[in-house]
């Protein structure tokens, strides 16, 4: 397990996302309304970043990326996601385009979108 952050709970968001290829990409998808691959996860100060060649999404962790981490970052097709719902009210974002994302959304995304047979099982019980 890496630890990049201070805090235990973000440290533990980045292990399963680096982790695990169907919560990335169910993020990606409930983003863009696209399928990609060979999704990446890097530690940033204030977020933490999903990336492949096509597409980059910010999880903004910490106060301070919109001053450190936002321009620095801005390429074209950057999105911007916060799973608290105070994050976009947030007077320091006010300029940003701050996406919230419920975390039970992903869950189900990942579930439909899943490969896994496990994960095809648990569609199978949820939709009979």
């Amino acid at each position: 397990m890496e630890l990049p952050y201070s805090n235990f709970e973000h440290c533990l968001l980045f292990n399963a996302l680096k982790d695990n290829n169907d919560l990335k990409k169910a993020i990606a998808y409930l983003i863009t309304f696209n399928e990609y691959e060979n999704l990446k996860v890097k530690a940033l100060n204030h977020s933490i970043l999903i990336f492949n060649d096509e597409v980059s999404i910010f999880i903004i962790l910490y106060v301070g990326f919109e001053e450190y981490e936002f321009i620095e970052n801005l390429m074209l097709n950057s999105h911007f996601i916060s799973f608290d719902r105070i994050t976009n009210s947030m007077i320091e974002f006010k300029d940003i385009d701050v996406k919230f994302i419920d975390k039970l959304t992903i869950l189900f995304t990942a579930i439909s979108l899943s490969k896994n047979e496990t994960l095809i099982d648990f569609r199978t019980f949820l939709n009979y």
